[in-house]
């Protein structure tokens, strides 16, 4: 399934593909966004959303896409952990903090954390017009609060 996703690479089906899955991302975002500012509990919000998304992806990482090798499976079960983490400390400050607050700040951050730490970890360097566009991003995301 993936060479049919690398064929369509600058095609105008690969365009409209492209927008699809863009506008399905975003449509997630806002259902997601809807779950945890609407919840009375943002841990049993973000467990709902993780059995949700599991169910809707099983039968792809079943069935479409080949299983791992075995010497990446705990490199994924450290990955796993690690997004635990993750939304275990979002719900935390969805606690502490107003849901129109906390999830901008977490999404404005999150894009240049994963590129700095890109950087020092993978040593992956980006060019000036990709880290002005990262940073764009970010900051049109902040300055929606202020």
């Amino acid at each position: 399934m993936g060479e049919i996703f690398v064929s369509m690479a600058g095609t105008p089906q690969g365009e409209v593909l492209a927008l699809f899955l863009a506008l399905m991302s975003a449509l997630a975002h806002a259902i997601f966004a809807a779950v945890n500012k609407g919840g009375v509990d943002p841990y049993l919000n973000r467990g709902v959303i993780n059995v949700a998304y599991s169910t809707m992806a099983a039968p792809f990482a079943l069935f479409v896409f080949p299983l791992p090798d075995e010497q990446l499976i705990p490199l994924l079960f450290f990955s796993f952990l690690l997004h635990i983490a993750y939304e275990w400390f979002q719900a935390a400050a969805f606690l502490r903090g107003s849901f129109t607050l906390v999830y901008p700040i977490a999404r404005g951050i999150g894009p240049v954390v994963t590129a700095l730490l890109a950087l020092f970890v993978f040593g992956e360097m980006l060019v000036f017009s990709q880290w002005f566009g990262l940073l764009l991003l970010s900051g049109a995301i902040l300055i929606e609060f202020h």
